[in-house]
């Protein structure tokens, strides 16, 4: 499964959560592609955290690559896995989120978080991590995509406790395929 969503949004402490109950596999986008990542930018002359900035943006699509190799990796030794990242390009576009699912499984899920503005804005301040500075620079946070995720996801309110995400998420990915996502509001 991916869990996916903004900065802030607690994607990595959904994604431990469900990993730990389930017994799979986390593959997280920062821990596989952070410190090379950062290597890549200092060398490029860019603030080591400034995935933003357009030499990050370039390193994107090499990062995602790296993530979801390690995923299938896991999945083909017959692991399950979660899959932490925002996938801000994928979410929303059918053919991007089905090129994701090819390359892991037919059958991933599609887990987004979902938060207002403002708590995205609190949880980064209160983070204090070198890589949101620039985010946190360009004022108010938007969402991370425009209009609804892909019709498959699963939409949850990540301000809400993360027991009740948990609980949620489990109960819809278990869900008889074809009907509506799940929104926790």
């Amino acid at each position: 499964m991916v869990v996916a969503g903004p900065a802030g949004a607690g994607k990595t402490t959904l994604g431990l959560a469900l990993a730990s109950r389930l017994g799979y596999a986390i593959v997280d986008l920062d821990t596989v592609t952070g410190p090379l990542a950062r290597f890549a930018l200092e060398q490029l002359g860019v603030a080591s955290e400034d995935f933003d900035s357009p030499s990050g943006r370039r390193l994107r699509g090499l990062r995602y690559d790296a993530l979801l190799d390690v995923a299938r990796a896991n999945l083909d030794l017959g692991l399950g896995v979660v899959v932490t990242a925002p996938f801000t390009s994928e979410i929303h576009d059918e053919v991007a989120w089905s090129e994701v699912r090819t390359r892991l499984r037919p059958s991933a899920a599609l887990i987004y978080l979902d938060a207002p503005p403002d708590v995205l804005h609190e949880r980064l301040r209160e983070r204090g991590e070198p890589r949101d500075r620039s985010k946190l620079s360009r004022g108010p946070l938007a969402a991370a995509f425009d209009g609804a995720p892909v019709r498959d996801a699963i939409v949850l309110d990540a301000s809400l406790p993360v027991e009740v995400q948990l609980e949620t998420a489990l109960q819809a990915l278990t869900r008889p395929a074809g009907l509506p996502q799940t929104v926790l509001r």
